[in-house]
């Protein structure tokens, strides 16, 4: 099997098998951040009703504005149409990665998000996992 649809299989099973669903892009290339509404696109048509939870991650703000391709007001208005939190920081300096996962973690115990969560049947309850697609 190729290995594109071997990567394609897995982000599928990972989506479908996922409850939380961290989206990253990088604010220095609007291919990612492209890329990025692709994947939540995709989540959306895989988990349809289920529920899930997303939060949006601006990375590599430590680059500055200098490189910046994608603008904080672009993130920040994709997240709010999207109903999930936004987030800039970077992976480099650690900025705003531990509050990124931590709300992710309590939309989860939550139960809430306004991102399909209605209908939790408890199935996969505590049989968790972190993939990274």
């Amino acid at each position: 099997m190729p290995k594109k649809i071997q990567t394609q299989n897995l982000k599928t099973k990972g989506i479908k098998q996922g409850l939380a669903f961290i989206i990253v892009y990088s604010i220095d290339s609007d291919l990612s951040f492209k890329g990025a509404q692709d994947i939540y696109s995709k989540i959306q048509l895989i988990k349809d009703d289920k529920e899930y939870h997303v939060v949006l991650f601006a990375n590599k703000l430590d680059l500055g504005d200098a490189r910046r391709e994608v603008q904080t007001q672009q993130g920040k208005d994709l997240a709010k149409s999207w109903n999930v939190p936004f987030f800039e920081g970077s992976a480099l300096t650690s900025t705003n990665i531990i509050e990124a996962f931590e709300t992710i973690v309590r939309s989860c115990r939550n139960g809430k998000q306004g991102q399909n969560t209605s209908n939790n049947s408890g199935k996969d309850a505590g049989s968790g996992c972190c993939l990274i697609l």
